[in-house]
Order: structure tokens, then sequence, then C-alpha cells
């Protein structure tokens, strides 16, 4: 199965296979996917193209994993400039050929941090676990009563949270499990508490559940964000690499490729 192929990719080349991983466990069901791999070498590259669907609305979508350029080719063939595409692909020097299609317009690299210490930094303040069925009884709604991103059921509550008077003031969640990695995401603390350790304390909290369940923890923001960049190094993650995000076609969307 192409999961269990991509898994054993993300042994040997963790920031190529993970995103593309996801994509396969969590929305191949939920939209129209075409996989393009270069057959020559097993693996040597792979991409991924979501067609518009009202969950993903905007221009194709292309995962793409890869240490060479012969699998986007193929994909970018797929989809004509004039119908427009987004582009996630790994930021190696093998990728740089990607600034040189025409049209195209670079949008903010995301990073990708695995958690690289032995034990979390100790929680300063009291963090509770919620599931996603509980997450509206403390103000929290969408990303993070989406169970299909939490994963499966039995991690019961993977909503790390900080509450004061009924309301979340803090919050991180553990999501997209793989057989090798899970994701902090969903991060957001209350402007009035920020760097006050409230998202230091739900992030660490997340990351040890994780821990406990013998995956590796990752955390992703993007390039601009250097606040959520040191606090993933605060508690102890250190940066894996970036993916290249490029808007292609002339049919472009300003909200395409946000999260």
């Amino acid at each position: 199965m192409l999961a269990d192929e991509l898994t054993a990719w993300a042994r040997t080349d963790l920031l190529a296979a993970y995103r593309v991983l996801c994509l396969v466990l969590y929305w191949s069901d939920q939209t129209a996917v075409t996989c393009v791999r270069d057959e020559r070498s097993s693996l040597q590259a792979i991409a991924m193209r979501l067609d518009p669907t009202p969950r993903h609305p905007g221009p194709v979508r292309i995962h793409y994993a890869s240490r060479t350029g012969e699998a986007l080719q193929e994909a970018l063939s797929l989809v004509p400039p004039e119908a427009g595409c987004v582009i996630d692909a790994p930021n190696t020097g093998a990728h740089q050929f990607l600034l040189t299609l025409q049209p195209v317009r670079r949008q903010l690299d995301e990073f990708l941090y695995a958690f690289a210490d032995d034990q979390v930094p100790e929680v300063l303040h009291s963090v509770c676990r919620i599931s996603a069925a509980a997450a509206p009884d403390v103000g929290l709604g969408e990303p993070w009563s989406r169970t299909t991103i939490l994963g499966e059921p039995a991690t019961a509550s993977p909503i790390h949270c900080i509450v004061r008077e009924d309301r979340a003031v803090a919050v991180a969640a553990a999501g997209y499990p793989t057989a090798l990695t899970e994701e902090v995401w969903g991060v957001w603390v209350a402007d009035e508490l920020r760097r006050q350790g409230y998202g230091r304390a739900v992030v660490a909290s997340a990351t040890a559940d994780i821990m406990r369940r013998g995956r590796t923890p990752l955390y992703e923001t993007s390039a601009d964000n250097v606040a959520s960049q040191r606090l993933a190094e605060s508690v102890g993650y250190a940066h894996l690499g970036s993916w290249l995000r490029l808007e292609y076609g002339e049919q472009r969307n300003p909200d395409a490729g946000r999260v």
C-alpha cells in the first residue's frame, strides 16, 4: 500500500515524505487524488494532486515529495497553466527549478520542526486534556473539533488546553498520527496572555502525550511566524527543513494555500 511505502520512506527522509503521507491518511477519502511516481526507482518521486472540493476550494493542489523533478513535471502536465494550482515541495536545491516556472508566484515557506530532546520541559501551568466532542464546551470550534485531523479515537483526549472561567485561553492539539509521527497543531493563546508561558505549557503537554504513544512529535509553522518558531525551539524542537509553496498558473486565488 502507498501509505506503507511512504512510511518506509519517512524513516530516511521525513521532510519529503511527511506531508504526502498525511494526505494519503487523512484527505484521500474526501478528495480526488491522482498519484504520480517515477517507476525507474521505487518511490524516487511521488506527487499527489488534490482536485477542488467544497472542503478544498480554489486551485488544484499538488503535494510533492522527491529528490528529483520527474514526478512533479508529470503532475504539472495534468494541470494546464490557465487552470492554476498550488505546489508544496521540499525546499532543497533539487527544486530550485520550480522557481523558474512561468507564471509562478512564491508564497511563504512552511517550516517543519521535529522534537529533538529526551524529555519535555516542566509544565508551569495547569493543562487539561479534552476530546474533540468537548471542545465547544470551552469555546473551541473549528479546527479543534475536527476529528478527522485529531486521529484515532484511542487517543481519547488529544486537545491540551488551559481553561479560565470555563473558557480555553490557550490550546494545542495532537493530530495527524502516522506509524512514526504525530503533529502538534492548532496552537493558540489569547492575546492578553501571550509571553507568559501559556503556549509553551500546552505545546509541551501535547508533545509529552505524543511521546507516550511512541511517536516522534512534529511541529509546523510558517516562515514569517517567528513567535511560533521560538515557541517550538523553547520546548525542544529542532528545525528539520522547509517546504516551498508556489502558486502556479494564470488563475490565482489570493487565499489559496492558507491554513
